[in-house]
């Protein structure tokens, strides 16, 4: 007969046994569980891929179009964004003085736009990660916001790295996607839809161009000047909503607002999208400017100014951009400065886009 003492002994042995398990059995169920999960999205993104665009379309609409999100901010919100980032412990002091001069301006002149609710959550808990592993995010990449953890992570070679040294351009790229606070264009990626996802990062670099214009920041360039275009294009409430709700339907719907043809919008969002340099880009942007304005593009100075030195220029076009500014082949450095659209601070500083030919400085009068 088996005593207490071994009875006890054999169910802690036992206890043991399952405790070990147990982490196998959790990682194995959830990666089962995730591999299903995937298997379904993938099976509909692949069912999808075979209806008809336009049906297509407006299945995709109507999905995102559910997801733009009702903004409902309190009056005492802004402050308690002040208070997040103060009472943010993982930040250096430094950190919180660069997001209240920098940030903090942006959130107050955007605020009807923002969930700040959210912001504060995120503000009060950002954590900025240093490494001096670029490969850890891929080739070229030098920095990365991630949503689910809330941080930032700024890689870079053969560098020592803290808040003082880092690039403060990139940085601010990066903090910027803090205040995009929708996810559906994620999610519908997930499921194969060709979202255009490349816009949440084209519209966040345009607005930290703004917000913090004080170094020169480069990316994304030849799609940067189909985005000053769209500018030119889309009601500027248009771009500050999508900016912050990062959902592609409130683009599809300013595009609609023009002209209610829905594949041709989501033709002109996945070509820019897909960085296609060709001529269909340019005339669906004619075709939205003329639709718009009722005049040629060609009369606009602005738009053949973004788009002087990319790849879907008209002849014609740059022709009359060179007879403007009497621009010769003798010209060999030329440097667009875009005017301003969103911030205060930079659409006072920009009111007309500026011209750098060679040291001289001319304004696009309109």
């Amino acid at each position: 007969m088996k005593t207490l003492e071994s009875n006890t002994k054999i169910h802690k042995d036992k206890g043991r046994k399952v405790l070990k398990k147990e982490p196998f059995y959790f990682i194995r169920w959830l990666l089962i569980v995730e591999f299903i999960i995937l298997t379904i999205m993938f099976s509909f993104g692949a069912i999808f891929r075979l209806i008809p665009d336009i049906t297509k379309n407006k299945i995709k609409y109507s999905i995102q179009n559910s997801f733009i999100n009702e903004i409902k901010n309190e009056e005492n919100d802004l402050f308690f964004i002040l208070e997040a980032v103060n009472k943010n412990e993982q930040l250096s002091c430094d950190n919180k003085r660069f997001i209240i001069d920098n940030l903090l301006p942006e959130i107050k002149e955007n605020e009807k736009y923002i969930d700040l609710k959210i912001v504060k959550n995120r503000l009060e808990s950002l954590k900025l990660k240093t490494s001096d592993n670029a490969r850890m995010i891929g080739f070229g990449a030098v920095a990365k916001y991630n949503s689910v953890f809330n941080i930032i992570n700024l890689y870079e070679l053969n560098k020592e790295i803290n808040f003082e040294n880092i690039d403060k351009t990139i940085y601010f790229h990066e903090l910027n996607h803090v205040l995009s606070v929708g996810n559906i264009n994620s999610a519908m990626s997930k499921i194969n839809l060709n979202n255009s996802n490349i816009f949440s990062e084209l519209i966040n670099e345009l607005f930290a161009r703004e917000y913090y214009s004080k170094e020169k920041s480069l990316g994304y360039e030849e799609q940067m000047k189909y985005i000053y275009v769209l500018s030119e294009i889309l009601p500027e409430d248009v771009l500050r909503q999508y900016k912050f709700n990062n959902n592609e339907a409130i683009l599809v719907n300013g595009l609609l607002d023009i002209d209610n043809d829905i594949s041709k919008a989501y033709l002109l969002l996945n070509l820019i999208d897909e960085n296609q340099k060709n001529k269909e880009i340019h005339d669906l942007l004619e075709y939205y400017y003329e639709k718009k304005t009722g005049e040629k593009l060609i009369n606009n100075m602005n738009i053949l100014a973004y788009l002087y030195e990319s790849e879907i220029i008209q002849n014609e076009e740059k022709k009359m951009f060179e007879s403007y500014f009497g621009i010769t082949s003798s010209i060999d450095n030329i440097e667009i400065i875009p005017k301003g659209y969103f911030s205060n601070d930079y659409k006072k500083e920009h009111q007309n886009i500026m011209v750098k030919i060679n040291n001289a400085y001319f304004k696009i009068l309109k």
